[in-house]
């Protein structure tokens, strides 16, 4: 996962949730924080504008893009009007921005529970409750779903060569296809539990 680049550069507005579109496509409808997606979060509508620098401490970036991300409630709240001082800065105790950092490099994610690889990263899992219990089960969920789409759509390309080879007689031909429908809405279940788009 390479750092988050923006596609979009909405003129300037002074109303904050007219970014939230914008905001929903550059960061692939996920948390800029957890990763979570938005189909596992129930829909955009928990999702939340969050001012990378909080607005008690630098009011005059309420309205700048670059300082708005796309966060899901617990993060947002989580985060909340935190920043660091020099100090904290010093010992790395500051929230991690996917626009300057590359998230590969401060975390292990192969597991449903992160792993730091950064002190900052420790600190981060900690400080906005990163490895929760819900976030851990998310994940789990996300890379089961994940790997039920990957084995169903193997089956479903089987199926489909099957079909079109023009082999099979019926009531074998019904058959292959009423499967071929059955793993397609499996497929779709799945779909939406980990990478749909929702509203």
């Amino acid at each position: 996962m390479a750092l988050l680049k923006r596609k979009h550069t909405p003129p300037p507005k002074r109303d904050v949730s007219y970014y939230k579109e914008s905001l929903r496509k550059d960061f692939d409808h996920r948390c800029a924080y957890c990763k979570n997606h938005e189909a596992v979060e129930g829909g955009s509508k928990n999702f939340e504008i969050d001012h990378y620098k909080p607005l008690c401490k630098f009011r005059g970036l309420k309205f700048t893009y670059s300082n708005l991300f796309y966060s899901c409630k617990e993060c947002n709240r989580t985060k909340w009007s935190y920043y660091p001082n020099s100090l904290q800065m010093g010992l790395g105790e500051y929230i991690l921005n996917p626009c300057d950092h590359d998230f590969e490099e401060h975390y292990d994610m192969n597991d449903p529970e992160w792993k730091g690889k950064t002190v900052t990263a420790f600190w981060n899992i900690t400080k906005l409750r990163l490895n929760s219990p819900r976030r851990v089960k998310v994940r789990k969920d996300e890379i089961f779903a994940l790997s039920k789409i990957d084995e169903l759509s193997s089956n479903e390309k089987e199926l489909l060569q099957i079909i079109s080879d023009d082999r099979l007689q019926e009531p074998l031909l019904s058959e292959a296809k009423e499967d071929l429908v059955r793993i397609q809405d499996e497929i779709a279940f799945y779909r939406r539990k980990t990478i749909e788009i929702t509203d």
